[in-house]
Order: structure tokens, then sequence, then C-alpha cells
């Protein structure tokens, strides 16, 4: 009866072990899913924050004084003050433009309105 209590013991630890390891290998597994999902969706938020992050870049780009000047636009003051318009302007007056690359001061010779 004793020998029969151990025996049915011993089968009771084995079956409690391979069960608690066989959880422990589910639990393993399931863990392993779960940060598989958790990297695949943080790859795809950066990817998309990256996106956003580009089209702001691009608008602002086109907003920026110095691309502006590359397109072949100049900045024009007189007296150190903007030009807004040629009303502005008379004839004989110095004006500076301001390019990407320097600064020309130049003479209005005639003016058309």
């Amino acid at each position: 009866m004793l020998r029969n209590k151990k025996h049915e013991l011993f089968n009771f630890q084995r079956t409690l072990f391979s069960s608690v390891k066989k959880s422990m290998v589910l639990e393993k597994q399931k863990n392993l899913f779960r940060k598989n999902i958790l990297e695949k969706l943080m790859k795809s938020r950066f990817s998309s924050e990256k996106w956003k992050l580009n089209l702001i870049e691009n608008k602002n780009t086109g907003h920026n004084p110095a691309e502006l000047f590359k397109r072949g636009y100049s900045f024009v003051r007189k007296n150190g003050k903007p030009v807004k318009s040629a009303l502005d302007l008379q004839k004989d007056d110095t004006i500076e433009n301001i390019f990407s690359d320097g600064r020309v001061h130049s003479r209005v010779i005639n003016k058309n309105e």
C-alpha cells in the first residue's frame, strides 16, 4: 500500500511537472507571439509617422525663403526696407536685390505702370 502511494505520488509529480512545463512553453510562445505583433505594430507606426514628417518637411521647404531664392526669386529693399510694389519705386532709386548667392545694388532706370 505504501509502495502504491509512493508510485501514485511519483506519477502525480511527473504529471504535474509535465503540465507545468507545457504551461511554461505555451506562455513563452504566447509572449513571443505578442512580442512579434508589437514589433510589427511599432514598425508600422514609425513608418507612418516618418511619412507624415516627410509630408510636413516637403510643405515647409516650399515656404523657406532660401528655397524661393534658389528658384530665381529675390528680395528687394530700398533704404533697408522691403519693396512690396513697383509703386514704391521711382526713377533713379537705388535698390538692393538679395539672391541665394549674394546681393547686388541696382538703380531704377525707368518705370512702367
